[in-house]
């Protein structure tokens, strides 16, 4: 049976500097798990438009993913120790597949 968690990770864009270090570590730790990566927002091709929606590049670090029996604590843990500049600037979303809405979590309190 299904048990999908929603993922809407944000961080700042100064991350993108460091070459998205603790995306790649998050990432990693989904590989290993099985999952796919974390699709970036500003990553997507679009042949109709190179803008996501409006009439602007995207100025913001968004990561969506939707996974099956996540092990959430665990990828808490991950998000927390991975390699952050600016921890308190990166946000979880997270709906689980009971909920109607999103949850939203700072690493940093």
């Amino acid at each position: 049976m299904s048990e999908v968690t929603n993922v809407i990770l944000t961080f700042s864009l100064i991350e993108e500097n460091n070459k998205n270090e603790a995306l790649a570590e998050i990432n990693d730790y989904l590989i290993d798990k099985h999952y796919p990566p974390f699709v970036v927002l500003d990553d997507i091709n679009n042949d109709l438009s190179p803008f996501i929606a409006g009439n602007k590049w995207l100025e913001a670090q968004i990561c969506i993913g939707a996974f099956n029996h996540l092990n959430i604590p665990e990828f808490e843990q991950v998000i927390k120790m991975a390699s952050w500049i600016y921890p308190e600037d990166v946000k979880v979303l997270l709906q689980t597949q009971d909920s109607n809405t999103f949850v939203c979590y700072q690493i940093v309190e």
